[in-house]
């Protein structure tokens, strides 16, 4: 993603602290934040590689769901921005956007 974007004259900061949920990349110039999300800690529907563990699933769901509220309130924060989610597979380049 960061080879991408710089490839094609994009700028950015990573993991800005002055912003809200601290996103993973930040585009000043266009007001961008884009936040790329682990499938397993962010509970990516219908992805192979978001399955709740068998020890402990009480809490593993409550850990999960915990993220997913905190995105909801993040995507509350960053109406007025434009803002994307990256679910990236682990195998290769390819991820799906939300």
């Amino acid at each position: 993603m960061r080879r991408f974007l710089h490839a094609n004259g994009f700028r950015y900061k990573l993991h800005d602290k002055s912003l809200p949920g601290k996103p993973d990349i930040v585009t000043p110039k266009y007001k961008t934040v884009i936040f790329v999300h682990g499938c397993f800690w962010h509970g990516h529907e219908g992805c192979k590689y978001y399955v709740v563990p068998k020890t402990r699933t009480e809490w593993w769901l409550n850990k999960i769901n915990g993220n997913i509220n905190i995105l909801i309130s993040l995507d509350l924060v960053y109406y007025a921005r434009r803002s994307t989610k990256l679910f990236p597979s682990l195998s290769g380049n390819t991820g799906s956007i939300e």
